[in-house]
This record gives structure tokens, sequence and C-alpha cells, in this order.
């Protein structure tokens, strides 16, 4: 993946609607998105890349994600 990744402050603590939120930036465009129970949910606007391309930037996403909560 050619970018950054930071985390953010989580929306919400300790609680059932506790969420991570996070901030990609891929060329120069920053794309925000929330992870909640191992899944991504991507703010507007989504990164404009093919599916194909998506899915493999999720999984690194996921990848880092884990690693950080552990």
């Amino acid at each position: 993946m050619n970018g950054s990744f930071r985390i953010m402050d989580p929306l919400v603590e300790d609680g059932v609607h506790e969420a991570t939120q996070f901030i990609l930036t891929i060329n120069g465009e920053e794309y925000k998105g929330v992870w909640k129970d191992d899944e991504i949910n991507w703010f507007n606007p989504r990164p404009p890349i093919e599916m194909e391309e998506r899915l493999e930037i999720e999984i690194q996403v996921h990848g880092m994600m884990n690693q950080y909560l552990q």
C-alpha cells in the first residue's frame, strides 16, 4: 500500500458502541473510516479505486488494526 495510516481517538469508549476511527492517506488524499467488530466502514468519500485494489487495502488495514488493538 502506498500511503500512510493513522489511528484516531475512539469515537465512543468502553461500551457496546465502541469504535476506532482511522485515517488512510493515499496519493495525498485522506480517507477516513471506522473499525468496529473486525469490520471497516468508510466515511464519504470512499477510496475511488477498483474493487480488487480496495480489497487488498482493506486486508492491510485489518492487519494494522489487529496489531494496534493487541
